[in-house]
């Protein structure tokens, strides 16, 4: 429920001039949008009230963006899970944030909000001919609300793992194409597509990364360059300026048990485990 004083707040707010940087992500190039401080501190207030009203809806098995979850909780479920089954899907989706219809999130969104709430959020966001901002505070749980009904349909039919856009599907090696033919019809009623050349899948033993870590049918492992990736993400999280002290101090705590609880002796294959 959105309060009158936020209604008016968002109804009567003019943004400031919104700039864009390219930065790199993984290694990825990726266009953020960087906003105003009174920008991104309305976006923060209409987030923690969809927050507020979409939390129990969003399936169990989305784990970005979602408060108190992390890509270490996946990690530590599927280490538990992972020999139940023998096969897998490791896939993501491609143009993820620029590819989001906003005409159709905004349907969805009006079935909660008034409609003229809703466009004038959306406006907020809104990149190009269709698609959402990287780089506002509001654009992640937006993303997340857009994949509800998808994930529902995923966990309902495989054993479904989502951080942001990065799926993991485990099942029997023989249902991989009838899986496959569901992740494609699923996307496609939200007008994304699969990206083909990041989607990989087979049989649990021959192995896989996700996440940074590496998986097979024995369970999960830090890749062995993960005590590399931890030093550089530690030192990215200090130069955080924009983050408070706690959230920097969350995330390096986050971090170090990943590599603490899966950073043993690589259980499998040597030459798998490198990425």
């Amino acid at each position: 429920m959105i309060s009158p004083d936020l209604y008016d707040l968002v109804m009567s707010h003019t943004h400031g001039n919104t700039l864009t940087r390219t930065i790199l992500i993984n290694g990825k190039a990726r266009t953020i949008s960087v906003y105003t401080d009174e920008d991104q501190e309305l976006h923060r207030k209409i987030k923690d009230v969809l927050w507020k009203d979409y939390r129990k809806r969003f399936s169990p098995n989305c784990y970005a963006y979602v408060k108190g979850k992390s890509c270490i909780d996946a990690i530590f479920d599927i280490n538990k899970k992972v020999r139940k089954y023998g096969g897998y899907i490791r896939t993501d989706i491609k143009g993820f944030f620029p590819s989001i219809s906003r005409e159709l999130l905004g349907g969805m969104l009006r079935m909660d909000y008034p409609e003229d709430f809703v466009n004038k959020v959306l406006s907020f966001v809104a990149i190009g001919g269709i698609g959402i901002s990287q780089g506002s505070a509001l654009s992640p749980l937006l993303s997340n609300i857009y994949l509800m009904q998808f994930d529902e349909t995923l966990s309902a039919i495989c054993r479904y793992y989502r951080y942001s856009d990065d799926m993991l599907i485990l099942c029997d090696r023989s249902y991989i194409d009838s899986v496959l033919a569901s992740i494609d019809s699923g996307l496609q009623a939200l007008l994304l597509t699969r990206s083909i050349e990041k989607t990989f899948s087979g049989d649990l033993n021959d192995g896989f990364h996700y996440l940074g870590f590496y998986v097979n049918k024995k369970g999960v492992c830090a890749a062995l360059n993960k005590k590399t990736e931890l030093d550089e993400k530690v030192m990215d999280i200090c130069a955080a300026g924009h983050s408070t002290i706690k959230e920097r101090m969350d995330k390096m705590h986050q971090s170090c048990v990943s590599v603490v609880s899966f950073g043993r002796e690589p259980r499998f294959d040597e030459r798998a485990v490198v990425l």
